[in-house]
């Protein structure tokens, strides 16, 4: 059954081979990897319409992708030689499995905020953290190179989880007062202040001497 992406239908690659099986009394399909790094096979599909091949690469940034790479490589190249073939191409030679792995399948979120990126700096230096063990989380959670690649529902995640990582190294800290707004913070938190702004200020009140 098609499903339907952003008003297109696309066939799944299995709905694809199904028919091609079913309207055929004769089938090859075979695959072979051109490239290990980043992995590429091409899948050649013979009928008695005639040959056709279909290629896709597998994108190690995408976990599933990372795991199996050969396998939804080889599921792609394979959906499109049979595309090509005539099987299950309702409105695209991609097919359903195709997009859903190219995202396509879901909206494409906006970019993380200038505050949110401020946030997380800030929280990595409350941390200890160089920005580039900031940045290093940043892609093994989501798969970015740079923190302003996160889009804004992984910023806030990330900002949740620092926060987490945060809140659990000063459980173990005494605490003191804003000196702007007398509320608690932690003696990571006022020292770090002082050395930047000559006074104790809690993260909310930094915010604002940056401004």
């Amino acid at each position: 059954m098609p499903i339907t992406i952003h008003g297109k239908e696309y066939v799944t690659v299995a709905e694809r081979v199904t028919a091609a099986h079913e309207e055929l009394e004769k089938i090859s399909i075979q695959t072979e990897v051109l490239r290990d790094e980043p992995v590429v096979i091409k899948a050649t599909v013979e009928t008695n319409k005639g040959t056709f091949t279909g290629i896709s690469a597998a994108n190690p940034a995408k976990s599933i992708e990372k795991q199996n790479p050969y396998e939804v490589a080889e599921t792609s190249a394979v959906g499109r030689a049979l595309g090509f073939a005539g099987f299950g191409s309702v409105e695209s030679i991609a097919s359903a499995d195709e997009m859903i792995k190219a995202g396509a399948d879901k909206e494409e979120k906006p970019q993380a905020t200038s505050k949110q990126i401020g946030m997380i700096g800030l929280l990595g230096s409350e941390l200890g953290w160089a920005n580039t063990k900031l940045t290093a989380g940043a892609k093994k959670l989501f798969g970015v190179e740079t923190l302003p690649e996160l889009n804004i529902e992984q910023a806030s995640e990330y900002i949740t989880k620092l926060k987490e990582v945060k809140d659990k190294e000063e459980t173990k800290e005494d605490s003191t007062a804003c000196e702007n707004c007398d509320a608690d913070i932690t003696g990571t938190t006022a020292n770090n202040s002082l050395k930047k702004y000559g006074k104790m200020l809690c993260m909310a009140c930094q915010l604002k001497e940056n401004k």
